[in-house]
């Protein structure tokens, strides 16, 4: 949305090939010979990006060009603070601080709009 603010009207569309490129890079890899734990990793990374590339296709699609749509506000959202050297969560109008839980490289299915 900075870039946008910015005058960039095209941001968006070269986010959205940035996440493509990447994830051509991330098939690329997982069709490879991986470990298995490398393997999850991949696939999980993958499927995130997925679901980064469809939340950025739907922002395009849908003409969503502030940062207070509910279209962004509602996704679950990371921002590192520099000042004070944290993460939050960002999800509407609720903000957390990451904790840095640690529950184990695990599989993901699939991430729904829902999810």
């Amino acid at each position: 949305f900075d870039a946008q603010a910015d005058g960039n009207e095209q941001a968006f569309k070269e986010y959205l090939k940035v996440l493509n490129d990447r994830l051509g890079k991330l098939i690329g890899l997982v069709l490879g010979k991986l470990s298995r734990e490398d393997r999850i990793k991949i696939i999980t990374l993958i499927t995130v990006d997925v679901h980064n590339r469809d939340v950025v296709q739907s922002l395009i699609t849908n003409k969503i060009e502030q940062v207070n749509a509910f279209a962004w506000q509602s996704q679950l959202r990371y921002k590192w603070i520099s000042d004070c050297r944290d993460c939050k969560i960002l999800v509407a109008d609720a903000s957390f601080t990451y904790s840095y839980e640690y529950i184990g490289n695990t599989g993901r299915l699939v991430i729904t709009p829902l999810t």
